[in-house]
């Protein structure tokens, strides 16, 4: 896709849809310290399918990961996966890619609109907080989900974010099975957007 090719890398994610049980905490962030510990032997999700799988068809969910650790986006989709987001993911690796994004969508109607943007706050280029202000200034993009996604537990932060209008602020725990929960997070997001829709 043109569109998406000099600023983004665009993912297909399409998975079976997962029973978990609900999060009372989705709208706060996890407390566990930060880093990331990879344990794909506690990566055991259930194949059984939910009962939105027979809700109509409907066109996939544009999600925008702007995150400069590869290591990182790699957990953030295998989370999105195992919560069974089905989305097109879009990676932005630094915050002039990421506000090119919107650009593009301004631009050119023909460009996906973001439904969700999970957001790293210490990106090069532009920081977290410079790459919301330009989100909520585009014609398309402007009410576009926004799920913080970052090492960062200061208080500065999460009001600064709260401020500019973020839905959502999650600290990377080091815990594989934490960070897991990122993926409920999402899908908590996505179907209160899609009620609201509806």
């Amino acid at each position: 896709m043109d569109y998406s090719h000099d600023c983004t890398m665009l993912t297909a994610m399409t998975a079976q849809v997962s029973v978990w049980p609900s999060v009372s905490a989705s709208w706060s962030g996890i407390t566990a310290g930060s880093g990331s510990n990879q344990n794909p032997d506690a990566d055991q999700s259930s194949a059984s399918r939910s009962p939105s799988d027979n809700t109509q068809t409907r066109r996939p969910w544009h999600i925008l990961i702007a995150e400069d650790n590869k290591s990182d986006v790699v957990l953030i989709q295998r989370a999105l996966k195992k919560s069974g987001v089905d989305a097109q993911v879009h990676i932005a690796d630094d915050g002039e890619k990421a506000v090119r994004f919107f650009e593009r969508a301004d631009s050119d109607t023909t460009a996906p609109c973001l439904d969700l943007i999970l957001l790293d706050i210490n990106m090069p280029r532009y920081k977290g907080g410079d790459i919301l202000r330009k989100l909520r200034s585009s014609s398309r993009c402007k009410n576009a989900l926004v799920l913080i996604v970052t090492s960062s537990d200061s208080s500065r932060d999460r009001e600064e974010m709260d401020t500019l209008g973020a839905h959502g602020y999650f600290r990377k725990p080091s815990e594989f099975s934490e960070f897991m929960k990122l993926g409920l997070m999402v899908r908590d997001l996505l179907e209160r957007k899609d009620r609201h829709l509806t």
